[in-house]
């Protein structure tokens, strides 16, 4: 099943299924709530607060959330948002002398020379055959050999898919001419003004008008289209026809150009802003970081994992689109840099070029020298990530692999009354690529205007970085690699058989640790630690 066929079953028929369970069975802070207390899979973080650190002070902590984009005035976000208190707002210039002129929250690298963000991306694979078909003019000669057998493999999807456009491009432009030919002529030009008088008399309906009929068991008025309606019609087919070939490729050559950098030139670094538009990637980013520490819902009594966090926002994924590894690597050099001890980062992609993966890979090495944890999200296509590379791919050295999760995403299903729920059931897994499993369907948590429940490893890592943060807020002694080590030995094991797409599998034989994230057990051990 490809990606977007997955998706659409997901979407359709899946989700909705696990959506409409969960909000009869379980409230909507149950992935705070304790496995122990509550009989849920959760975190224990009700429980942590409550038990385990009354009469404790927190100590000043920075996350670093990489993401599609932010609503800075959400209610739950804009209280804990990290101010850098070496820049002077709006005076246009780089007073901490950190390359980054009034980075007051964080850094845009979406942000456009206008002031906006880029409005839309492409697919890592259509952009990555578009920069090599561009670069080398269709020469495999002179490819390495990665290039080499990466444009042939895309060469399928895109390639012929190119030729194929063009064909119907080519005759698209030659019907066009006939229907330009025949407009002109007089008959045409007679029975396109009775055509408009008609048009102008005919009845319009509203969509409720519309409803009401056919609630009503009515039929819907219907008017033959003439000659003229079906003449217009082909025109604006043709022309879809031919804007959807230029589509393909020109903004995949072109689509940084809003931006004014080379994604492929690691040393252009002078581009984005620290501002943070709205728009419907704000979604995406909004939730995840109020799921690691935004301030309490009034309504629902949900809260961000680590109260008293600042989070720092960093935006990189463009809307519809996958990320430019260049983005990635100086999003998270600059939460090193600017003092985040964990980074989230609730993305993917399965096409790359190791050219600039390396790029990505030397920036985790990076954090890892400094002691920062990195908390990513495996991925929702139902892949052994073992077999199928997802990228960013796992760091190879073992002092990174030490500083960094990658996080799956399970439901709760611990009580005898939900055993026809699926605990997991899109998560990306692997043995030995996949650290943990941590709460990720049906997160409650804060989107622009509001509040929703989102479900995907992309919730299920921020609830795990949300943790990790809050024990190194209160056990600030530990490092990185000690949280992610209490982390992995606490987790709650389970036994459970899960069928993704049609293939039973063993939970405990999904994730290196075997098990999911337990907030509770996790601060308990690291009390010890610390001690």
């Amino acid at each position: 099943m490809n990606k977007m066929k997955l998706l659409a079953f997901l979407m359709l028929f899946v989700l909705p299924e696990i959506s409409k369970a969960q909000r009869e069975s379980y409230p909507l802070d149950w992935f705070l709530r304790d496995v122990e207390q509550d009989s849920m899979f959760g975190t224990g973080v009700h429980r942590i607060y409550k038990e385990l650190l009354p009469g404790k002070k927190p100590a000043s902590l920075i996350v670093a959330v990489i993401d599609s984009g932010f609503d800075t005035t959400a209610q739950m976000l804009r209280p804990v948002l990290w101010r850098n208190l070496g820049e002077i707002v709006g005076n246009g210039k780089d007073d901490d002398h950190n390359g980054y002129t009034d980075d007051i929250h964080g850094w845009n690298f979406m942000g456009t020379r206008d002031g906006d963000s880029q409005s839309r991306g492409v697919p890592e694979e259509l952009r990555t055959y578009s920069w090599l078909l561009k670069t080398y003019k269709g020469d495999m000669r002179k490819m390495s050999q990665e290039e080499r057998d990466l444009f042939v493999s895309l060469y399928r999807t895109y390639g012929i898919r190119k030729v194929e456009y063009e064909r119907e491009s080519i005759e698209a432009q030659e019907k066009l001419k006939e229907i330009k030919r025949i407009k002109k002529q007089a008959w045409f030009k007679k029975a396109y003004k009775e055509h408009m008088v008609r048009k102008a008399t005919e009845p319009v309906l509203t969509n409720e008008e519309k409803i009401e009929m056919l609630k009503a068991g009515k039929p819907l008025p219907r008017v033959e289209p003439d000659t003229v309606e079906k003449i217009l019609t082909k025109e604006r087919i043709l022309l879809r026809t031919i804007e959807s070939d230029k589509e393909l490729f020109t903004i995949a050559f072109d689509i940084r150009k809003v931006i004014g950098d080379d994604p492929y030139d690691m040393n252009d670094r002078k581009y984005g802003h620290p501002y943070f538009p709205i728009a419907s990637c704000s979604k995406h980013g909004t939730h995840v970081a109020s799921t690691i520490g935004g301030v309490q819902e009034p309504n629902s009594g949900v809260y961000g994992i680590a109260q008293g966090v600042q989070i720092m926002l960093l935006q990189v994924v463009p809307p519809g689109g996958d990320e430019e590894d260049k983005d990635i690597a100086l999003a998270i050099r600059y939460a090193v840099d600017n003092g985040a001890k964990v980074i989230n980062m609730s993305f993917g992609k399965y096409t790359a070029l190791s050219s600039t993966q390396k790029w990505i890979e030397e920036a985790m090495d990076y954090a890892a020298a400094h002691d920062v944890l990195i908390v990513r999200a495996a991925g929702n296509n139902s892949k052994n990530i073992d077999q199928v590379n997802v990228y960013p791919g796992r760091p190879s050295k073992p002092e990174t692999q030490a500083c960094y999760i990658c996080v799956g995403a399970h439901g709760s299903n611990l009580r005898a009354v939900d055993k026809n729920n699926k605990l997991v059931i899109f998560s990306n897994y692997g043995k030995k690529s996949v650290d943990l499993f941590a709460p990720g369907h049906n997160i409650y948590s804060q989107v622009p205007g509001g509040y929703a429940q989102q479900s995907g490893t992309s919730m299920a890592s921020p609830v795990c970085a949300g943790v990790a943060a809050l024990i190194r807020m209160y056990y600030p002694s530990l490092t990185a690699a000690q949280v992610k080590d209490i982390l992995m030995k606490t987790v709650t094991p389970c036994n459970q058989t899960c069928k993704l797409v049609r293939i039973p599998l063993k939970f405990s034989d999904m994730s290196i640790s075997g098990g999911m994230l337990n907030g509770y057990e996790a601060m308990k051990l690291a009390e010890e630690m610390a001690k």
